[in-house]
């Protein structure tokens, strides 16, 4: 029986802030990490999957183009193996942290999303785009009712903000030039 990993030459998120917390001050590199993270998330939640231990230490971001890696899949669970569910402290859904595998669904990452936002922000003393702000305050809601229903609407809104920033700036110009 042979087991073949990946290597991942880069540092994880929690080295990258430690030793770099200026380079998420750059809001394009926050963007690219959130929307490297949930495009992962999104495979995952694509195949049932549900991945439970998000965390800076579980996410490693390449030496080159410091493309995001999501490593240590042992807590991950599906629809055909969920006895038990093993979780990260900081980073933990109360539906996760309460112990029962009936509760938990693909809002529990979303929670571990707002949970890692507000790590990024802390640890680098720069406050989050607004954009980023408000995702992370729906993802951090208790009730899991309240969080965002799926991965994939995060990523809508994160993706689109390109969009409403060159629309403002639009009509900006129209406004001015009338």
């Amino acid at each position: 029986l042979y087991i073949l990993m990946e290597y991942v030459n880069g540092i994880t998120l929690a080295d990258k802030l430690r030793t770099e917390p200026e380079y998420f001050a750059a809001e394009k590199n926050i963007y690219l990490l959130v929307e490297q993270l949930l495009e992962a998330l999104h495979a995952l939640h694509a195949r049932n999957i549900i991945y439970l231990d998000l965390s800076p230490n579980n996410i490693i971001l390449t030496k080159t183009e410091d493309s995001l890696k999501l490593i240590d899949l042992g807590f991950c669970i599906n629809d055909s193996n969920a006895f038990t569910a093993g979780f990260t402290r900081n980073f933990v859904a109360p539906e996760t942290a309460a112990g029962s595998v009936k509760d938990i669904d693909n809002r529990s990452d979303i929670y571990a999303v707002g949970c890692l936002l507000q790590y990024i922000e802390e640890k680098t003393s720069v406050p989050l785009p607004r954009k980023l702000q408000q995702v992370k305050a729906r993802c951090i809601q208790p009730v899991k009712s309240k969080r965002y229903a799926s991965v994939a609407e995060i990523l809508s809104i994160v993706k689109n903000r390109k969009r409403a920033k060159w629309g403002r700036a639009v009509a900006w110009v129209v406004a001015v030039a009338v």
